[in-house]
């Protein structure tokens, strides 16, 4: 599978823009997106482009990045005048009435992680700015959930212009009934809005290894150890260092299977044959299904490959299991980026 071209968004509904050729010309990065990149979101940024913008990161892992550089390249290519902010930073944040206030996308909307993305959205309910944005999201799939978090926002979005974007069809159906007062929107997760290309930086791809990213946190299937014969396994939220060095591991990768969101996304639009496995919850079976079984991204189960001892040399599960350093020593005989 080939990346997804890059081309000039539709005129008819964002301001002109250079042309690749052009910004090239210019010594500038192209203002595209992807092909067949969703709209929603477009519709509803482009009029608002004479106001300022505030980009809040609710927090997360090097994956979780990936959500933020492909809004704001999205925000680059509409001409918005953005800045960014934490959700830790936020209550300090200089917020007029005219200001945006668009809080990036997660899967933080449920009952186990970090409550940092239900605090960021409210906060940014509660700032002075009169539009607030809910980037494309996943909620957990609870009715009574569900409904709690939509009064509290609701309440909290009195007087003013409050957009909600799924990220799927089981989010978007669950909060469908229970959003009365909010513009309730579904759009692909904003990380498909970065080109393969600039997310490279416009190298070219390199490919050692095979990778299997298999996720070590509460969202994890199951904890069973092993790996594909002739595969790197990691994770690769908890091996990055940077998000360049998170790009990087994925870039290298021949092929990928993993059940991390945007390790399938990253591998997607990079190029490499992924293949997507589910998570404790609905998530990344609703993502796929909505975004990325369009785009030749493959579903499977763990339960279909065979997984064996993750051995590099003799003695190497066990010294990886107590030495950080040997681990990486172990990866980067394997081919994968330590920094």
């Amino acid at each position: 599978m080939s990346p997804s071209p890059d081309v000039v968004m539709d005129r008819r509904s964002v301001p002109a823009v250079a042309a690749p050729a052009a910004a090239a010309a210019a010594g500038e990065p192209a203002r595209v997106i992807p092909a067949h990149a969703d709209r929603a979101l477009v519709e509803v940024l482009t009029p608002l482009r004479d106001r300022p913008f505030l980009l809040v990161q609710p927090g997360g892992n090097w994956g979780d990045f990936l959500i933020y550089r492909g809004l704001e390249h999205l925000a680059d290519v509409l001409g918005l005048r953005w800045t960014a902010t934490t959700f830790e930073d936020l209550p300090q944040a200089a917020i007029t009435p005219d200001h945006v206030v668009y809080v990036h996308g997660s899967g933080g909307l449920n009952r186990w992680s970090s409550p940092r993305a239900i605090d960021g959205l409210r906060l940014a309910l509660e700032s002075p700015g009169r539009t607030v944005i809910q980037g494309p999201c996943t909620v957990e799939a609870d009715a009574d959930f569900a409904r709690d978090l939509a009064a509290a926002m609701v309440r909290a979005a009195a007087g003013k212009e409050f957009h909600f974007f799924a990220r799927e069809h089981v989010t978007h159906d669950l909060m469908a009934p229970v959003t009365a007062g909010a513009a309730l929107h579904l759009n692909d997760d904003t990380a498909f809005y970065m080109p393969g290309s600039v997310l490279l930086q416009h190298r070219p791809r390199r490919t050692t290894y095979n990778l299997l990213a298999l996720r070590r946190d509460p969202e994890a299937p199951d904890t069973r150890q092993g790996t594909l014969r002739g595969w790197v396994r990691l994770d690769p939220a908890y091996f990055g260092r940077s998000f360049g060095h998170w790009v990087e591991m994925h870039a290298r990768a021949r092929r990928i299977i993993t059940n991390r969101t945007h390790s399938t996304i990253a591998g997607c639009i990079l190029g490499a044959p992924t293949t997507m496995l589910g998570n404790a919850y609905h998530k990344n079976r609703s993502i796929w299904e909505y975004s990325l079984a369009r785009r030749g991204v493959a579903w499977g189960s763990l339960d279909d490959y065979d997984l064996r001892p993750r051995e590099a040399f003799p003695g190497a599960t066990r010294l990886q299991k107590s030495s950080w350093k040997m681990s990486l020593l172990v990866h980067w005989l394997q081919g994968v980026p330590v920094a």
